[in-house]
């Protein structure tokens, strides 16, 4: 065992000095030139295990730690004392209760008064907590580098999807439309040529009922997945949307539009929906964006009335002097409020089998009208959605 050189005599001024080393923050610890522990403070002494730095006096790093670890803190030390150059490094070690910590570790050389090397300080810092941290932003960062990477894939695919569609589906509306026209004097011709006994095959009364609708039907579904394959190329796409080709239109028709041609489950949901149509006004924009802007927000109300078991939807429009207002309202849950905070965000949702791409398309379609979308909300209550237009020059 070496000789402990830094030995100190009761009452000497050595004395006092260990006496503030025992209580220095941090780790602080030093070694002869052979990597014997000469003292430590207090904090260094108990993670080891001592209940006094004495206790360490004597020992090395190969008492203290396993043969890997010991034989990492020799290289380190001995290039330390070789050379005379201090290093700052991230070190591991085995503390208490022989759990593994990270270190950050500054050491230098010790020298005697003839100037030589005679031994090591050192002081680490235990920043295991930290480096546990940095690893789980880095573990997040990459997690959301992936989904990010698995949305932007989907949104491509998607988008070539709803780009495939919009030609044939075009066609089938097209069609429809010839139909809805011509169905009428279709189904007249039939009754006549009935009527005057012509060879004609069967057709039931009731049938021919289901025929006049059926057109307008399909015409009006075709309508509906054209705005959804819109909507979708829009989220697909990251160029901006093409506000030149905007024009004048009626929000009260568009709203009206929308109500007939949205898919509802049956016949009750429909009845849910309560529209007054006073107050029209003119906005700039495109019809087919406004209606999904109206889908989405359709949908979203009349699921929170389903899930609630209770509740109506109400749409009003409001002409001020500097700006016109669509309010949308349902009294079924209400939203809570640590969550209307975030119901614009992208990808936020708080259905089972939602996307959050709704909510932000909507603020986004808003935002190239020149207006926005705000929510209000009393959870239990109602929540009330605001479209924002600016008012027309010419209005």
């Amino acid at each position: 065992m070496s000789t402990n050189k830094f030995a100190a005599q009761p009452g000497s001024k050595h004395d006092f000095l260990e006496k503030i080393i025992a209580v220095t923050p941090g780790h602080v610890y030093w070694k002869d030139i052979h990597g014997v522990y000469l003292g430590c403070n207090q904090q260094q002494a108990q993670s080891l295990g001592f209940k006094s730095p004495k206790e360490i006096i004597g020992k090395t790093d190969y008492d203290l730690s396993p043969k890997e670890i010991a034989n990492t803190f020799k290289e380190i030390d001995s290039r330390i004392m070789r050379t005379g150059i201090a290093e700052t490094s991230e070190e591991i070690a085995v503390v208490k209760d022989n759990k593994k910590a990270i270190f950050l570790s500054k050491k230098e050389p010790l020298y005697n008064d003839q100037g030589e090397v005679m031994g090591l300080l050192g002081i680490s810092f235990d920043i295991t907590a930290q480096k546990e941290a940095e690893k789980e932003l880095q573990a997040a960062a990459i997690e959301k580098a992936q989904l990010e990477e698995h949305i932007r894939t989907m949104r491509i695919f998607a988008g070539g999807i709803a780009h495939e569609l919009r030609t044939p589906l075009a066609a089938m509306v097209n069609a429809a439309g010839g139909i809805v026209k011509f169905m009428p004097r279709l189904v007249e011709g039939y009754k006549a040529a009935k009527e005057a006994d012509l060879d004609v095959p069967l057709i039931r009364n009731d049938h021919l009922e289901i025929l006049k609708d059926t057109a307008e039907h399909i015409a009006h579904e075709g309508e509906y997945a054209q705005s959804v394959i819109t909507a979708t190329l829009v989220t697909a796409q990251t160029a901006e949307i093409d506000t030149t080709k905007f024009i004048t239109l009626s929000m009260v028709e568009i709203i009206l539009a929308a109500l007939t041609t949205f898919y509802y489950q049956n016949e009750e949901d429909k009845a849910l929906v309560h529209f007054n149509n006073e107050n029209d006004f003119q906005f700039r924009g495109d019809a087919t964006l406004m209606m999904n802007i109206m889908y989405n927000l359709l949908k979203n109300a009349i699921f929170f009335v389903h899930k609630a078991g209770k509740g109506e939807i109400t749409i009003w429009l409001e002409k001020q002097k500097d700006k016109n207002l669509v309010y949308v309202k349902d009294t079924s849950f209400g939203i809570p409020k640590e969550n209307l905070l975030r119901i614009f965000e992208g990808y936020f949702t708080t259905r089972d089998t939602g996307t959050g791409v709704g909510l932000p398309l909507v603020r986004r379609l808003m935002q190239s009208f020149g207006g926005d979308i705000t929510c209000e909300s009393v959870e239990g209550e109602y929540t009330t959605f605001t479209l924002t237009f600016p008012v027309v020059a010419d209005e």
